[in-house]
């Protein structure tokens, strides 16, 4: 189902879920049991950040018995994410057209979109002035304050106060 988040039930499933509890944890436990018998473990090579025992109790069990990884779901939802792809490619045009690790006032990134058709674009979306058809030096400024640090694809900006300049900059890893 492409949008499962839509999908409407003809019972309500948190009702059906308590009638069927005891059904539904002696499952839950047969997978688990079946988990940690010996053998059976199937190696992720990665584990989530700082869950480590949520990939070994939850997500491993789900991946011995065929299911899909649900970490794939997260690559998916970013990938799919309109404001990420957004910021992604200001953050492209950033690194053709501007240097890395240079601050710059928002005019300064302004006035070098307006010399350029891809950059100018990709503000444009994040930053139309609602009259004149430029770009809004505070809508700008507001909407790179609320991505700093951001981490997209190794680069993130880093807002220098008081004088509100920004840079990006690659991060390692």
């Amino acid at each position: 189902m492409a949008q499962p988040e839509l999908r409407t039930f003809k019972k309500n499933v948190l009702d059906e879920a308590r009638g069927r509890r005891g059904k539904l944890v002696c499952a839950v436990l047969t997978i688990l049991r079946a988990w940690h018998a010996p053998g059976t473990a199937v190696g992720i090579k990665t584990t989530l950040g700082s869950f480590e025992d949520w990939s070994f109790r939850v997500r491993s069990p789900l991946m011995l018995f065929g299911q899909t990884d649900p970490c794939e779901s997260m690559k998916t939802v970013r990938e799919n994410d309109p404001d990420r792809a957004a910021l992604s490619a200001i953050l492209d045009q950033w690194t053709t057209k501007l240097k890395i690790a240079v601050p710059y006032t928002v005019q300064d990134i302004i006035t070098r979109a307006m010399t350029d058709v891809d950059f100018f674009g990709a503000l444009m979306t994040v930053a139309a002035a609602q009259q004149g058809g430029g770009i809004s030096n505070d809508r700008l400024g507001r909407y790179l304050v609320k991505n700093n640090g951001k981490v997209i694809e190794r680069l993130s900006g880093d807002l220098q106060k008081p004088l509100i300049k920004l840079r990006l900059e690659k991060q390692s890893g």
